[in-house]
């Protein structure tokens, strides 16, 4: 049996040899394709594990966001009333004093003013806050993976750090509201004077009022966001006695969220911002329609009804509150949550976030 056995191996010796080796070749492709397949597994698992971390760092980044601006609005609030007080003219209109007419000269121009400042405060300070808050959330995201692969974070963004990123926010509710309100008065003024008390004004009369003064801020070059969050350089190293500037890490920062906020798409949104924030005020300014003017049937739609110019200064005075207030119905929580907005916010995190070898 075993001679007839060696010589079936001895006619087929080389048969047997080319089976053999593509056994042995099938075998080493399949163990191969295996390690390859388990690999590949192991690495798209970690991937997913990544973009999950990643996704709820930047879903935690929004939420301190929006935490941040529910306390910012109150202060925007509080600084423009303070800055643009009827109180006086006021008073003086109530004790009769002789010069009335001035006074509500006077009262036309804040009204105006205190509405489109609102405006304006308001989409300054929501684009501002996600740039910079989503800004320095990528760069804590990129410090956070190097911390767990174990490789050394080149200046840490510790919390004092993290404080001057976000000073520019300090900025913009201080002097840069400053500035906006002492810039915007004289460009705003011929418009207020143009309506006399005994005019009338409709929701669309508003609207055109609006329009005209976003068109006349839209003409200055000057009227623009980096130039009211950003100090100028005579601020800025008046700030630095105080403070010593910015070095390594953190100047690159601050110099490419300076470089952001100074774009034209970032002036594009912000005027869209704009555009968005006077529609919501002639929302909030319905109710001071309704049950205005006279029909046959005694009621006149708000979008038909009118008020005497007089009587619509003080609705236009008080409408910050109503605008700046906290809420998922105010102004900043509106523009927080524009598309565009959001895109800049996604686009700004990714940026920042980047993990480079």
């Amino acid at each position: 049996m075993f001679s007839r056995l060696r010589g079936f191996v001895r006619r087929h010796r080389y048969k047997l040899a080319v089976v053999g080796a593509l056994g042995g070749a099938a075998y080493l492709l399949k163990w191969y394709a295996e390690r390859r397949l388990r690999e590949w597994g192991d690495g798209e698992s970690q991937r997913m594990l990544d973009k999950v971390k990643k996704q709820a760092h930047f879903e935690s980044t929004r939420a301190t966001c929006a935490a941040s601006l529910s306390q910012l609005a109150p202060r925007l609030l509080s600084q423009l009333t303070r800055l643009l007080d009827s109180d006086a003219p006021l008073e003086a209109l109530r004790t009769g004093a002789p010069n009335k007419l001035q006074m509500w000269r006077e009262l036309k121009r804040l009204a105006l003013q205190r509405v489109v400042v609102s405006v304006y405060g308001a989409a300054y300070l929501v684009v501002l806050l996600q740039v910079q808050v989503h800004a320095l959330g990528g760069c804590l995201y990129v410090d956070s993976v190097r911390r767990l692969l174990g490789e050394p974070t080149v200046e840490p963004l510790d919390e004092a750090a993290q404080e001057r990123c976000l000073a520019s926010i300090e900025h913009l509710l201080t002097a840069g509201l400053q500035r906006l309100t002492d810039e915007l008065a004289p460009l705003l003024a011929p418009l207020a004077d143009a309506l006399a008390l005994t005019d009338r004004l409709g929701l669309e009369g508003v609207e055109a009022l609006l329009w005209r003064a976003k068109s006349e801020l839209d003409e200055r070059s000057h009227v623009r966001l980096a130039r009211y969050a950003l100090p100028e350089p005579a601020e800025a190293d008046g700030a630095s006695a105080a403070a010593a500037p910015p070095t390594g890490r953190l100047a690159q920062l601050a110099a490419e969220t300076r470089d952001l906020l100074d774009t034209a798409e970032t002036e594009a949104l912000v005027r869209e911002c704009v555009q968005a924030g006077f529609a919501h005020v002639l929302d909030q300014l319905v109710p001071a329609f309704v049950g205005q003017g006279g029909g046959g049937d005694g009621f006149v739609a708000p979008n038909a009804a009118t008020l005497p110019v007089a009587k619509l200064v003080p609705a236009l005075t008080n409408l910050p509150h109503a605008l700046l207030r906290t809420g998922p119905d105010s102004l900043p929580w509106l523009l927080a949550n524009h598309h565009k907005v959001q895109v800049l916010a996604a686009n700004v995190y990714e940026s920042f976030s980047e993990v480079t070898p």
